[in-house]
């Protein structure tokens, strides 16, 4: 069967909205990325040069630190008892020596972020520390650093926007929570959002950064 240019079109059209995926302009064969993200392995984005940017003191501790996909929600989307509210995501992970077995290392999870993909567009609903990371977190300034992975990565897959939902609408800000927490999340998602470039849609309450063609 032959298809002319304009039912090609439609149907590659009908494919990404079945699949929710993105493809490049050369990717005639509908492979998507979100392959990567069930798979769950190692992004490699180069994380180091993030640390190294992202570092409050611009000399890392010498600590091996890894980004993993993240695909599903709950606890049981990843190995670190990290609860993922988004589809999709990245983890950032830290190897250490394991207590039990100091000749072996083991993978430790620190913070996450999380996002949807609507309409072609990233939409970061989640920006979360791990429980008990304090320590390794101070290191650096890890919510701008998560956000910039994300951005990138978006711009390496052709997005063209990215949007950062505002604190005031997470559903944790008024969820069993208080001052501090409120303020946490402010800075975790309003003030982070502001110092990475992105700009407050008040008609859509939600921060935006518009990504070059």
């Amino acid at each position: 069967m032959v298809f002319s240019l304009k039912q090609k079109v439609k149907r590659i059209w009908r494919g990404i909205r079945e699949s929710r995926a993105i493809i490049t302009l050369g990717d005639i064969s509908l492979k998507t990325w979100q392959e990567k993200f069930k798979e769950k392995g190692i992004y490699d984005c180069g994380l180091s040069k993030y640390i190294q940017k992202f570092s409050k003191n611009k000399d890392t501790d010498g600590a091996s630190y890894w980004l993993r996909y993240n695909f599903g929600t709950g606890y049981r989307s990843n190995d670190f008892s990290m609860y993922l509210d988004t589809e999709f995501g990245f983890i950032l992970t830290m190897l250490e020596k394991d207590i039990a077995d100091t000749a072996r290392l083991k993978e430790r999870g620190l913070a996450a972020i999380g996002f949807n993909i609507e309409y072609g567009t990233i939409f970061i609903k989640q920006i979360q520390g791990k429980y008990g990371q304090a320590e390794v977190l101070k290191r650096f300034r890890w919510e701008k650093m998560l956000v910039a992975i994300v951005v990138d990565w978006a711009k390496k897959n052709r997005f063209r926007l990215v949007k950062i939902q505002k604190a005031e609408d997470n559903e944790y800000y008024n969820k069993n929570s208080n001052d501090d927490r409120r303020a946490r999340l402010r800075m975790h998602y309003n003030v982070t959002a502001e110092r990475s470039g992105f700009k407050l849609d008040k008609n859509n309450s939600v921060y935006i950064l518009e990504l070059a063609a």
